[in-house]
């Protein structure tokens, strides 16, 4: 795939997700746990099942299809789990708190066009290109971790 059509790519996935965002309900901060809730955190313990298949299928161009049709599974889920801040930003000082929660929305973007630019990888053929941004989603995934979930977690 050539620069020009790659990046016309990424900018369609750009206007996919924020198009769907409307339909994604608002933010809600609930304290229940480090995920905020107990639906974000089964929602998030179902992404990493389908991130550790998407994994280990990636680079095996005979499973593309179903590689692809989980990494559009996982991106639906996590612009659906963008609606529900981790509950640790409730428990920070008021001035911290509508910070993080730009962060963590802000994380979860880079997430869902990392996960859809793997998924046109894919559909494309292009196998190196989706494990660059499953490397990517998995960078992301990391960092968010680090400052959403507290260690003793």
């Amino acid at each position: 795939m050539s620069m020009r059509k790659n990046s016309v790519a990424v900018f369609g996935l750009a206007v996919l997700v924020a198009g769907a965002a409307v339909f994604v309900p608002r933010p809600t901060q609930v304290a229940a746990d480090a995920h905020g809730s107990d639906e974000l955190h089964e929602a998030m313990e179902e992404m990493n099942g389908l991130y550790r298949t998407i994994r280990r299928q990636a680079r095996d161009e005979s499973k593309n299809a179903e590689t692809a049709d989980a990494l559009n599974e996982m991106a639906a889920m996590a612009l659906a789990a963008k609606a529900h801040i981790p509950g640790m930003v409730a428990e920070m000082p008021e001035d911290q708190q509508a910070q993080l929660a730009a962060t963590y929305r802000s994380m979860m973007n880079e997430l869902v066009i990392d996960l859809l630019t793997a998924e046109t990888a894919l559909l494309a053929g292009d196998n190196a290109a989706a494990w660059d941004a499953i490397l990517e989603a998995n960078d992301v995934k990391g960092r968010g971790h680090e400052l959403f979930i507290p260690e003793d977690e």
